[in-house]
């Protein structure tokens, strides 16, 4: 039998024949030689020897079939003297015949077990097979123009007349979503609501609440992919985009945790005047670097990512990389199957694991529910779904791919055959992604485009703005992203009637926000110009705070004696830090405190 262990690297056909095979195995490799074969092990490996020297070894490869041949190539071609087997059947669909060990231990190789050795090829034959093997053929991701608009989902079901479970094959409506547009627009309804202090998210993972998530959706153009609050038989689906943004602005830096709500950064009141697009890219570029959170933990029906199951997780980072290098060869504009684009991440050398101990983590039960069992760990469940995650709840939330996709329920029949699995309707809420496509907004953030033209977003005029300074909404149903930004400068006077509040807007003004955006939010909604009265209301407004700046706190000193008061104020060691007030007051900015008091002292006076 072979070793346990397959070895990096052999240097001779001899060493690998003497150290990886035992003489039963060689013996039976030697049979492919000659039908008697020698009696003692070194004899035998030295027969192989002897037909691998001069044209044995080409004579050897012709007598390889198809596959065999591939699989030499691969390894002749590559870094490594090992068939990476997962890329090769991403690649071919189907692996070499490697000969069989039988239920009594009979083993029957074939002619790949004379150049593939205890699954490692020895180098003096991978340097001589380089001569005359063909490089493979390069690896063409398969695309479609256009995807049908139903699904075909196959499901079973008991005959009680056949005894005996019968396919149905059921025709599903398939969702198809552009979300370059829908992106652009949420990600500043996503800002402006954070600006207003409405969402709340844990103090501790930072993840949105469930509340906090919901005033997301509801300002999301055409809402989240689900109804979160959709049930599948017991199995709910939850929230994606609502749950995704508020991580995708923290961990930009857009936004941070102020008490358990969100509010913006310097940074994030500045990307508010920015072009969407702009934003986009750079929300995208953090986010491959971020480790806010592990896409892989939404997998919720996979336990034991906590505790002592998450030091044995994978970086983020790289399998993020892997997955973004393969989008990275997709052709833009085109639908690819998640299924093509799982083949395409190995059959590109884009493969990464998820976890390095597979016995930590397990569905339903860690005993009996481990997926450290075989066939339990397939890449489907693992490497898959995290790939699920990331695209669906990540890149097509940010708008770098447009999606295909159908209720999550059933959609995968590959974890079926897990323990504890019976009762659940889906593995991951993501189960349900069957087509993506990299868009121009995709194209430009992967890098495949040096620049980006935004279409233009569909101006919607939803609001008049009156000479009163009332606002009325013109159009019903009245956006909710739009209804939450009156709420900060406006009171709701009536059902569809605001008025602007100066109280609000210098509330506003004095988070440091500017007067001016909301000049241009107004402008943007209303078919119409400002009234000439609002304009002046603004433009006195943004005149009279520009009067007043807050230069700091200052201690305010008492002196009993008014002269001295005054001496003290005007003295040439102490002018520079303090000013003179009236009534015998000194108050001295509390950046300069310090250097005040140790002045003082030396004047002889203390406090």
């Amino acid at each position: 039998m072979p070793r346990y262990n397959l070895p990096d690297y052999y240097e001779t056909v001899e060493e690998a024949l003497m150290e990886g095979y035992t003489a039963p195995v060689v013996k039976d490799i030697c049979k492919l030689l000659t039908s008697k074969p020698p009696i003692r092990k070194s004899d035998m490996v030295a027969s192989i020897c002897s037909a691998l020297k001069g044209d044995g070894l080409h004579s050897i490869w012709t007598r390889m079939d198809d596959l065999e041949q591939t699989a030499v190539s691969e390894i002749v071609h590559s870094p490594d003297n090992q068939l990476d087997t997962s890329k090769f059947m991403a690649k071919y669909g189907d692996l070499p015949n490697t000969g069989y060990v039988s239920e009594y231990g009979d083993r029957k190789p074939t002619l790949i077990n004379l150049l593939i050795i205890n699954g490692t090829m020895p180098e003096e034959l991978k340097v001589r097979l380089k001569d005359f093997v063909p490089e493979p053929r390069s690896y063409t991701i398969e695309t479609q123009d256009d995807i049908s608009d139903t699904f075909i989902q196959e499901s079973y079901k008991y005959d009680y007349q056949s005894n005996e479970r019968v396919a149905v094959m059921n025709e599903i409506p398939m969702i198809k979503m552009d979300t370059e547009m829908l992106a652009l627009h949420d990600v500043l309804s996503v800002l402006r609501i954070i600006d207003s202090g409405k969402i709340s998210v844990s103090d501790k993972t930072k993840r949105p609440t469930e509340s906090g998530a919901r005033t997301i959706a509801s300002i999301l153009e055409q809402g989240d992919f689900y109804d979160s609050d959709k049930n599948v038989d017991n199995s709910k689906i939850g929230h994606i985009k609502a749950f995704a943004w508020p991580l995708i602005a923290q961990s930009a830096k857009l936004a941070e945790l102020a008490g358990r709500k969100l509010q913006l950064t310097k940074l994030g009141q500045k990307a508010l005047n920015s072009p969407p697009h702009e934003i986009i890219r750079i929300l995208w570029s953090k986010w491959l670097r971020t480790t806010i959170i592990d896409e892989f933990n939404r997998v919720d029906a996979i336990k034991g990512q906590n505790g002592k199951g998450r030091r044995g997780l994978s970086a983020v980072s790289e399998r993020r990389r892997c997955i973004v290098d393969t989008l990275s060869l997709c052709p833009v504009g085109k639908w690819i199957s998640v299924e093509n684009l799982f083949k395409s991440i190995r059959a590109l050398d884009n493969n990464f694991i998820v976890t390095r101990n597979e016995w930590s983590l397990y569905i339903c039960e860690l005993r009996y529910g481990s997926l450290g069992y075989d066939g339990s760990h397939t890449w489907e469940i693992l490497q898959g779904r995290y790939t699920l995650a990331f695209l669906f709840e990540y890149a097509a939330t940010m708008g770098i791919i447009d999606v295909a996709y159908i209720p999550p329920a059933m959609a995968r029949d590959d974890y079926r055959a897990l323990w504890g699995t019976d009762d659940l309707m889906f593995l991951s809420r993501y189960d349900g992604l069957q087509f993506i496509r990299i868009n121009p907004l995709g194209a430009w953030c992967l890098g495949l485009s040096e620049s980006y033209k935004a279409a233009p977003i569909e101006k919607r005029y939803v609001l008049k703005v009156l000479p009163n300074r009332e606002i009325t909404e013109t159009k019903a149903p009245f956006p909710h992203s739009e209804a939450i930004f009156l709420e900060t400068i406006a009171d709701k006077t009536s059902d569809k009637v605001w008025k602007l509040n100066p109280d609000k807007i210098l509330i506003w003004y004095e988070k440091g926000k500017s007067i001016e955006e909301i000049k241009k939010f107004l402008l943007s909604k209303s078919e119409q110009d400002l009234p000439d009265t609002v304009v002046s209301f603004f433009d006195d407004m943004i005149r009279r705070n520009k009067l007043l700046s807050d230069e700091g706190s200052a201690r305010l000193i008492k002196v009993s004696d008014p002269v001295v008061a005054l001496t003290l104020a005007n003295d040439s060691r102490l002018k520079d830090l303090c000013i003179a007030a009236e009534d015998g007051f000194i108050a001295v900015p509390s950046s300069k405190e310090n250097a005040f008091r140790k002045k003082l002292r030396k004047m002889g006076y203390g406090i």
